[in-house]
């Protein structure tokens, strides 16, 4: 650890004692607005989807303990939120993005959309860019 800690990364730990690292430095900041309340197939595969893209990246939720292997190679984290749980959150994403769709991503404080519009990205090569990681 001692090794990725030099390389980039920031140890803390959390409430449980359970090590987790941080990026640090000039990363972009990931926003991933989703819901838990839906019953829609489609909403629940782009939802899924979409962060199985960023998890390609390398860009992952860093507060999982069964994925820190990946975060010695990551660059960049991604907080996701809940807009069912989050009404507040909710709104700040319809204000920013002036859209009610699910899932929604924001690299940078830009709106970039849903998972087609990140596979647009990804397709021409523009999403590492985005994210830094190319």
């Amino acid at each position: 650890m001692s090794e990725a800690v030099k390389s980039g990364l920031q140890s803390t730990e959390g409430g449980d004692g359970v090590l987790f690292a941080k990026p640090t430095g000039n990363t972009a900041r990931v926003e991933l607005f989703t819901t838990s309340a839906t019953f829609s197939l489609p909403i629940k595969k782009e939802q899924q989807s979409l962060k199985f893209l960023l998890e390609s990246k390398k860009v992952i939720l860093p507060l999982l303990p069964h994925r820190f292997h990946l975060l010695t190679h990551t660059k960049v984290t991604y907080e996701e939120f809940d807009v069912c749980s989050n009404k507040a959150k909710g709104d700040e994403m319809r204000e920013r993005s002036g859209q009610r769709k699910l899932p929604q991503l924001f690299i940078n404080g830009e709106f970039i959309g849903g998972y087609e519009e990140a596979m647009q990205l990804e397709e021409i090569g523009q999403l590492s860019e985005k994210l830094g990681s190319s």
